[in-house]
């Protein structure tokens, strides 16, 4: 225990922070120290230094894992108090104030969210997002569309979709959906189909329908999807529609021809079938007609 209090004390020593912040942040590990480690807290000064000065990138995949689950274990430990203690005399050089909304400082969170854009290792990108995307990390105050869109291109389908989530709950559909097809042609990657799949099966219960078809009419048509992926996305997106906004969707107020229909004459995008023709059971025969009508009228 005395060789791990005076390696704290050591680390302190070398921090660049003024005098007072030291004072400070010696008071708050000794507030600590006697439910947490002094391995943890010299694992959770070594992770935020090397945040705030920029260092970083320079870890290998391992440190930053260790450092970064470190953070996340004592968050999970009930120690969120003391680590935004911590973190704000890192980056304010002062406690946090009484009625701060988040535990982590500003300049933090966009710390983690210049790294987690530029990390290589997916591991660690994976523990990067597990924090932003905590709903206390408060990261859409801080954060635009752009700032999280490669989440969506991560491997882990648990971490994609709580990206899909988060920029469902925060921001606007038009918004979201330019922002997936910027990044797409800046970076060169290829959004998955399942991330718009995932988004439209969020958006059939919102109650703006002109609103939900032209997004869907914008992913049909620009979003680089395969036959099978465009199957599905289309079928998933009219199962959840009622007879009266299936109506609505197959037709427009001007007359003229449906654009979703056109999408498919059109040859813009292959693979989900609109044959008005389609022999449909005695039971449902009234709707397929009237359908059949509104299409051809």
């Amino acid at each position: 225990m005395e060789i791990l209090h005076s390696a704290l004390l050591n680390a302190i020593g070398d921090l660049n922070l003024a005098r007072d912040s030291k004072d400070l942040l010696l008071a708050t590990l000794a507030e600590g120290g006697k439910t947490i480690a002094p391995y943890h807290a010299l694992e959770l000064l070594r992770l935020v230094d090397t945040l705030r000065v920029g260092k970083f990138p320079r870890l290998i995949p391992l440190q930053k894992t260790q450092l970064l689950e470190n953070l996340v274990n004592l968050i999970r430990q009930n120690h969120r108090e003391w680590v935004s203690r911590i973190c704000y005399i890192f980056y304010e050089e002062t406690l946090p104030p009484k009625d701060a909304s988040y535990p982590l400082p500003e300049g933090m969170i966009r710390d983690l969210i210049k790294w987690v854009n530029v990390e290589k290792a997916q591991k660690v990108r994976e523990i990067l997002w597990a924090i932003l995307l905590r709903k206390e990390t408060g990261l859409a105050a801080f954060a635009k569309v752009a700032d999280v869109t490669a989440g969506l291109c991560e491997k882990d389908p648990i971490t994609r979709n709580n990206v899909i989530r988060f920029l469902f709950d925060h921001f606007n559909p038009e918004a979201v959906v330019d922002s997936l097809f910027e990044y797409s042609m800046a970076s060169g990657k290829r959004v998955p189909g399942v991330v718009f799949k995932r988004y439209v099966s969020l958006l059939k219960d919102q109650e703006d329908f002109q609103q939900k078809k032209c997004i869907l009419e914008r992913i049909l048509s620009t979003a680089n999807l395969d036959g099978k992926e465009i199957d599905l996305l289309f079928s998933d997106y009219m199962n959840s529609l009622n007879r009266f906004d299936l109506i609505r969707l197959l037709s427009s107020s001007d007359g003229s021809s449906p654009r979703i229909a056109d999408l498919k004459r059109e040859g813009m995008q292959k693979g989900f079938f609109l044959n008005y023709q389609r022999t449909v059971s005695s039971l449902h025969g009234s709707f397929g007609e009237r359908i059949s009508r509104v299409m051809q009228a």
